[in-house]
């Protein structure tokens, strides 16, 4: 393969795109949250999304799959024991996890290889890999790294 091929390629590549629908039609619904240095922005920022008032309209990854945003609240937390197995609420960085505890474990584990930085220029800078259990399950890990406990007993990764 020559370089020109690569830049030119004679045959189509497929990119494989992927929709979540609810089998139910209730609609899909995603926690984020959200914690910031900066508490001029963290302010900017929970209020607008309070007030629904948005620069943009908000979407999922492409401009055609719009969202709503429902404010929850502001959760205080501490950081979390991450010598010992903890049950983990969100995705998890692949480079995180220290060790899983797979007894007892029913689901479906599955990764997906993302970008999770971007420079200023919206170049990307880094590539992750996160594991997370099909059906929202929680994972029984230990970390390397930072967890954080919230105060209503979930715990979170931070990426």
């Amino acid at each position: 393969t020559t370089i020109n091929e690569v830049i030119f390629p004679k045959q189509h590549t497929q990119i494989p795109f992927e929709i979540l629908v609810s089998e139910s039609g209730e609609s899909i619904e995603y926690e984020v949250y959200l914690s910031l240095s900066d508490s001029n922005l963290f302010e900017e920022v929970s209020n607008r999304i309070m007030k629904k008032d948005f620069y943009y309209l908000p979407y999922l990854g492409v401009a055609p799959f719009n969202c709503d945003l429902e404010y929850l609240g502001i959760y205080e937390g501490e950081l979390a024991n991450v010598d010992e197995f903890v049950q983990v609420e969100t995705v998890v960085d692949l480079g995180q996890i220290k060790e899983f505890k797979l007894d007892d474990f029913e689901g479906k584990l599955s990764r997906e290889r993302m970008p999770s930085q971007l420079t200023n220029e919206r170049v990307l800078k880094e590539i992750k890999t996160y594991i997370y259990e099909d059906e929202g399950k929680p994972l029984y890990v230990k970390l390397e790294g930072e967890a954080i406990k919230l105060q209503t007993g979930e715990i979170i990764t931070i990426m």
